[in-house]
């Protein structure tokens, strides 16, 4: 019985060595890679508001409000969004009133992550831009108030999601990168 069992496994260890199989150890595993763009803008002025907006030349406005009240610039190579709003201020009740509702939108929008809080003034306006930790389908948000109006926004990534580590924050720099130009240039 014993010399069977040996027999056996003699067998099984000639059968398994008579195959030549080569794997590579550690296997290599490719991310796909995101080319970002350089830091190139241009002036998007054409709002019926007194807006001016700088945004990445590599962007596209596709949808304007005939008011001029919003638009979205979209980054079509990066499947990345930004939504921006106008809101013109008639008096101070309504400006507390604009400013709470963005606030807590963008505290929605965390969904209960940390987030990077980047406070400026530039001219016209006092900007924060709010910059999320964690892996939210709405990375960068923003507002911006001046007297007589508020600007706000955020990016959307709707990839964010499914997203494997940290593999789209290539495009979460960048979309940080355009809106602070985007803040620091913002003007009437």
């Amino acid at each position: 019985m014993r010399t069977s069992i040996v027999g056996l496994l003699l067998l099984l260890l000639a059968a398994s060595c008579g195959r030549e199989r080569r794997v590579d150890v550690p296997r290599q595993y490719a991310f796909p890679r995101i080319e970002v763009p350089d830091s190139t803008f241009a002036v998007f002025d054409n709002f019926p508001t007194p807006l001016q907006v700088n945004t990445s030349s590599k962007a596209t406005i596709t949808r304007e409000n005939a008011d001029g009240v919003w638009a979205d610039i979209e980054y079509p190579t990066l499947n990345a969004q930004i939504f921006l709003t106008y809101i013109p201020i008639a008096n101070q009740q309504q400006f507390a009133s604009v400013v709470d509702n963005r606030t807590e939108r963008i505290a929605l929008n965390l969904g209960g992550n940390d987030a990077e809080v980047l406070s400026l003034t530039s001219g016209v306006y006092d900007s924060e831009i709010y910059v999320a930790a964690g892996r939210v389908t709405t990375p960068v948000q923003f507002i911006a108030v001046c007297d007589t109006a508020i600007v706000s926004g955020m990016a959307f990534l709707p990839a964010a999601q499914e997203a494997v580590g940290d593999s789209l924050q290539p495009v979460v720099d960048l979309l940080r990168r355009d809106v602070l130009h985007m803040m620091k240039t913002l003007g009437q």
